[in-house]
């Protein structure tokens, strides 16, 4: 009943446009279809006569005349076409126009003849790419898109996913090489970047291995059913499917192209393909193809919609030419708005023809009206059975192209790419196995490896207390300065001591900040302060516990007994030189070889499961570093390493002394045992684990620094914080006095020490002189009468004579 009405409808819409045309003066076009040869060429010619009587049928369309077409059958043979066409040119009427051929390789030949006759041709269906060639086919036009046509959407929806790495796959036929070298071009032209370029003929299997190797995750396939067919059974064989692959193919293939026929599904069988595992492997394709029909409810140019006119063009099909419904043309509607072109074009033509010319004095020599129905052709524009009829200068037509993609089995129509205008209208959405488009490649991702925070945590928090710890050293030293028991153990040296300790617990912190800083700026500056102040804090605390070492042997170990004068001033320029050595080591290495940033980069991996899965993950760590680090590492230690050494043959030497007036020399002795132990140890562990150890590695340096410097400020400062606490000091008295019993140096700000005589190992008197006073003690003689030996090792000096100035 619908189907009635829609008749009757047409009807009454053509009669309002007909007047009944007397003493018409006939015009012929040349019909090349191919009426044989091709399942649906048949089905083109009731679309063709349908337009001829709505055109006919239309008084303000070629007024005057009849349009009528003359069918040759080319059996889609292109020899068999180029000899029926020549054939049909000779013989009369002579003909205005051709509309055909359907297909392209007859079209080819059809189109490289028609320019010897001048003759403008229309094609509703050759797509071939190379017809856009303006220099080889002159007077084509075509109311079917180009298959470069599809390039534009590929390229745009490529772009919309942000899709930057692809691969292309084609058969290797003129057709798909052509279509494929221009879309390279169009890549190319918007920086996307193709990774591999394939072409099969017959076996794809090679080619889609080296899509597998190449780790092509977008793959623009351009190729007919039968190969597609087998194809997606060798992708799912290797994996190229699912939610990490999208593929872009061409379209224009029968619906469920996909199922295997019964000729080559013992093919597919052999490869190990069944008809579920292609449905695997196609689930999720993404396709383009021709609109083939206009916007549902748009009337065109003949006052019909696109409906309407399928109604009247299958209704004629079956009552006039045929009872299968199988042989209706996908193409109908662009054979339907071809003839309208003609039509539109003569009638265009009429009134600016020169010379007072008619439409029907065209000959195949006259080259000036076959310029100007090219030149109205070109000018096309109305809305037709298919859409929009536009032209380019390469007489290509311009319309719309779907998105289509393959959902849980079903061809499901996306939305529209608009080619004159590049835009994307939606009609539905895509949809992703993974729930999101795919990255184009395997995601790539730098996890920068840190330090357990537990261990920073713990590390800061001990290196926080020892600062505490100096500080309250410091603060105790210049408190009782004036104390006697302190005053003698040199307490200026002491307080460099502390500021040496707490600047090496400070540098725990800035081994913690690694991980912390992200800027490369940033992280080469803390690698560089970091190595400043451990090297800095080192000798600080380190020179001056070898700095007052040396002062005891200097003093005690003197064979000729001669005056030594030994003042702090020149302890504290000892300090200063080895600050210099610092300096100029970590100048000449910054500028030499400047201290950076670096990765470490660890073994990679591949994520398996949840919503990360197929990440490749590549584990990296900061660590600073410079082209010749190990050079400057070697010249460092080997600085401090020498340093530590003849500190540690002091402290053994001097082991024995045992001396009120310098009362920690003996601590200062077992500092230099641990620092020199600790230091061995914490390097010599550092430089054995390996660099992919890191929480072990900051751990133990962190420990080291620790330990290190916490021992010197206990054996310092605990033995001294005791005797104050129990009130077993005296305070320095102003006023010079005598002292008996064992008589000791007491050091100054401004103090030195001078042997005035040699030691003894008997009881002697002791002189003790002060300038402020200018007191005077009988020297001491010796009981026995006997002189000792000079080198006091292993001996007790309880009696002895000084000066102190």
């Amino acid at each position: 009943m619908a189907k009635l009405y829609t008749v009757m409808v047409a009807v009454v819409l053509t009669s309002l446009f007909t007047v009944v045309k007397t003493e018409n003066m006939t015009l012929y076009i040349s019909g090349m279809m191919a009426l044989k040869g091709l399942p649906w060429g048949w089905g083109i010619r009731p679309a063709i006569e349908l337009a001829l009587h709505h055109v006919n049928g239309r008084a303000d369309v070629l007024p005057g005349y009849t349009l009528k077409w003359i069918v040759n059958d080319t059996w889609a043979d292109p020899g068999h076409g180029t000899k029926v066409f020549v054939e049909h040119i000779s013989h009369p009427p002579t003909k205005l126009m051709i509309l055909g051929p359907a297909y392209s390789s007859v079209t080819k030949s059809v189109a490289q003849t028609a320019p010897h006759y001048n003759l403008v041709e229309v094609s509703p269906s050759a797509t071939s790419p190379e017809f856009s060639d303006r220099s080889k086919f002159p007077l084509l036009f075509r109311t079917i898109q180009s298959d470069l046509s599809h390039n534009p959407p590929r390229v745009a929806l490529l772009k919309y996913f942000g899709w930057k790495r692809v691969a292309t796959l084609h058969q290797n036929q003129a057709l798909w090489s052509t279509t494929t070298g221009k879309l390279h071009d169009g890549l190319s032209a918007d920086n996307i970047t193709m990774i591999s370029f394939a072409a099969f003929d017959n076996d794809p299997q090679h080619q889609i291995q080296q899509l597998k190797e190449k780790d092509a995750r977008i793959i623009l396939g351009l190729f007919w059913s039968p190969p597609a067919r087998v194809i997606f059974c060798e992708a799912y064989k290797r994996g190229l499917y699912g939610k990490n692959y999208v593929w872009i193919i061409n379209g224009g293939r029968p619906d469920y192209w996909w199922h295997p026929t019964d000729s080559d599904e013992d093919e597919l069988l052999k490869r190990g393909c069944t008809k579920d595992d292609i449905e695997k492997a196609v689930e999720g394709v993404i396709f383009t193809d021709y609109a083939y029909s206009g916007e549902e409810d748009v009337r065109g140019v003949s006052g019909f919609t696109p409906s309407e006119i399928w109604d009247l063009y299958m209704d004629l099909l079956l009552t006039n030419f045929t009872d299968q419904e199988s042989e209706k043309s996908p193409f109908a509607y662009f054979a339907y708005d071809s003839l309208w072109s003609i039509a539109l074009t003569l009638n265009n033509s009429m009134n600016i023809l020169p010379n007072g010319k008619k439409l029907e004095d065209f000959s195949y020599r006259d080259v000036e009206m076959a310029n100007i129905f090219k030149e109205e052709m070109q000018k096309t524009n109305f809305i037709g059975a298919s859409g929009s009829i536009r032209f380019t200068d390469e007489g290509d037509r311009l319309g719309r192209v779907t998105v289509h993609q393959i959902q849980r089995g079903e061809e499901v129509l996306i939305g529209y790419y608009y080619q004159y205008e590049d835009k994307f209208i939606w009609l539905n959405e895509f949809q992703w196995k993974g729930g999101h488009p795919p990255p184009d490649s395997q995601t790539v991702l730098d996890v920068i490896l840190s330090v357990d925070n537990r261990l920073v945590i713990a590390m800061d928090t001990l290196a926080f207390l020892g600062v505490i710890a100096g500080i309250s050293c410091l603060a105790f030293n210049i408190k009782n300065r004036n104390i006697r028991y302190i005053k003698m153990s040199s307490p200026r040296l002491n307080n460099v001591i502390c500021l040496g300790s707490i600047v090496m617990y400070i540098s725990v912190f800035l081994f913690g900040l690694d991980d912390l800083v992200q800027s490369t700026t940033a992280l080469s500056l803390v690698c560089n302060v970091r190595i400043w102040i451990v090297s800095f804090g080192f000798t600080l605390t380190f020179g001056s516990l070898f700095t007052k070492t040396w002062r005891v042997h200097y003093i005690f170990f003197n064979k000729k007994l001669e005056k030594r004068v030994v003042k702090d001033k020149h302890l504290f320029g000892m300090i200063g030189v080895l600050l210099l050595f610092d300096i100029a080591i970590l100048t000449s290495w910054c500028i030499i070889d400047p201290i950076h940033r670096d990765l470490i980069e660890f073994e990679n991996y591949v994520t398996q499961d949840g919503d990360d899965a197929d990440v490749l993950v590549y584990p990296v760590k900061n660590s600073c570093t410079s082209n010749d680090v190990t050079k400057w590492i070697v010249i460092l230690y080997s600085y401090k390493g020498v340093l530590i050494l003849f500190g540690l043959f002091l402290a053994w030497e001097t082991r024995n002394v045992k001396m009120e007036a310098l009362n920690d020399s003996k601590h200062i002795g077992l500092c230099v045992y641990n620092v020199m132990i600790l230091s061995v140890i914490g390097v010599s562990v550092v430089n054995i684990l390996s660099e992919h150890q890191f929480d072990a590695s900051f751990t133990v340096t962190s420990l080291s620094i620790i330990c290190c410097t916490s021992s010197v400020l206990a054996i310092v400062f605990v033995p001294k914080v005791i005797k104050v606490r129990n009130n077993d000091v005296d305070i320095l008295n102003t006023a010079a006095g005598t002292h008996s019993g064992p008589v000791s140096v007491i050091p100054t700000e401004n103090s030195e020490f001078r042997q005035t005589r040699p030691m003894c190992d008997c009881d002697c008197h002791s002189s003790l002189e002060t300038e402020k006073s200018s007191l005077q003690v009988p020297t001491a003689s010796c009981s026995s009468g006997k002189n000792v030996n000079s080198k006091p090792s292993g001996v007790n000096i309880n009696r002895h004579s000084v000066t102190h100035q």
